[in-house]
């Protein structure tokens, strides 16, 4: 084990906490607040340990195990088939197409309109004739005379025309056109046909089973650094050579030192 030693100056560290020279000027006006000292002198070494670590080890372990299994298996299976085959000729058939066409038509006749005549028949009309007067306050003298009166008076009377009347007459066209026709011929056509068709079969197979198991544990030596605390009481007390004339008048107790 390997340690170190560490020097201790905290006695030193006293007293010149307590020499009257080093007080703060804040001392001059009154008493400081009162100080408090270390207690302890500590020091960290190293200490080394040997020590052993270990980990865990698995080993696997396997058996064999046989398990009952059901295996599929291929088993050719035939039988018949019919499919019907077709083949496919041309067959012409006369026919004959009719349509009709439309052409013009001619036919005389006559057309009966009216027209509209004018005659100038005249009626005769009274009417009252009054001989001019010449002055206010004469009597005025009238009468009724005949008068012819005449007007136009319409009337209507026949008005037959020859006119030639256009319509249309259908006339049948007809045409041959053959027609082809798809004639198609079939027949059934019986084979055997094979095929795989699975099959289930009961067997036994031998599968190996491994599983883990704790070994044993793998240890290693080891030095290991550790850190180590060493802790000394300090002790306070006058020191020897330091006379009264050296306190700090203004302390209310004496400076203390480690009797190192």
């Amino acid at each position: 084990m390997r340690t170190t030693k560490s020097t201790q100056h905290l006695p030193l560290l006293a007293l010149l906490l307590a020499s009257p020279g080093l007080s703060s000027p804040a001392s001059q006006y009154g008493p400081p607040p009162p100080h408090e000292y270390p207690k302890l002198n500590c020091s960290v070494t190293t200490v080394k340990e040997n020590a052993e670590t270990c980990t865990p080890t698995f080993t696997t372990v396997c058996e064999d195990v046989t398990v009952a299994v059901i295996k599929v298996v291929d088993r050719e299976q035939c039988f018949p088939v019919t499919k019907t085959v077709c083949s496919e000729s041309v067959s012409t058939v006369p026919n004959e197409i009719c349509v009709y066409r439309y052409g013009p038509k001619t036919v005389d006749t006559t057309a009966k309109t009216v027209s509209v005549v004018y005659t100038t028949p005249c009626v005769d009309q009274m009417v009252t004739v009054c001989a001019p007067g010449y002055g206010y306050g004469h009597d005025v003298h009238c009468k009724e005379v005949a008068q012819e009166t005449c007007y136009n008076a319409p009337a209507l009377e026949d008005d037959i025309q020859p006119v030639a009347v256009i319509f249309p007459e259908p006339a049948e066209v007809c045409v041959q056109k053959p027609i082809s026709l798809v004639v198609v011929s079939c027949e059934d056509v019986t084979e055997e046909k094979c095929i795989l068709v699975p099959e289930v079969e009961e067997g036994t197979e031998v599968h190996q089973v491994c599983s883990p198991q704790l070994g044993q544990p793998d240890c290693q030596d080891i030095v290991l650094d550790l850190p180590k605390e060493r802790c000394i009481e300090i002790v306070y007390g006058y020191a020897h050579g330091y006379g009264e004339q050296q306190a700090s008048p203004g302390y209310g107790e004496p400076a203390y030192a480690s009797p190192y």
